[in-house]
């Protein structure tokens, strides 16, 4: 959630920034770090590239809030989407440990129903050779 809020808070400086239609300047450093001023590169610059933005080519500000607007909604319906599938999962987790839990009691039941039917053979077994038969 934070990183949502982080990136719409990002575009907007981004938008309210274009929006004054002046010059601004990308520049790539020694170390490969891309920066973005409003004046020209320093000269230990690697790469150095001068972008013009004109007003004409950014939204207006009640584009941009509708804008903002739509991302909000749609990251709050992505969230939405996120979180039911991570409760469906832990619901799918739970059943499949009940079931198996449900399995072993089972299976734990039919051993001791066979056990106690050997036991009861045995005796009677016994009890036939006492008896003499």
């Amino acid at each position: 959630m934070k990183c949502n809020q982080f990136a719409i808070f990002t575009l907007s400086l981004c938008f309210a920034t274009f929006a004054q239609g002046r010059e601004v300047y990308k520049c790539v450093s020694a170390d490969g770090r891309t920066s973005y001023m409003d004046k020209p590169c320093d000269k230990s610059a690697k790469s150095a590239t001068e972008v013009i933005i004109n007003k004409e080519d950014t939204p207006s500000a009640a584009e941009a809030n509708k804008q903002h607007a739509d991302w909000k909604k749609k990251s709050d319906e992505f969230n939405e989407r996120y979180q039911s599938r991570l409760r469906k999962e832990e619901e799918d987790a739970a059943k499949k440990k009940a079931d198996e839990e449900k399995a072993a009691l089972r299976a734990k039941r039919i051993a001791d129903e066979e056990e106690r039917l050997q036991r009861e053979e045995g005796a009677r077994a016994a009890a036939a050779r006492r008896n003499g038969f």
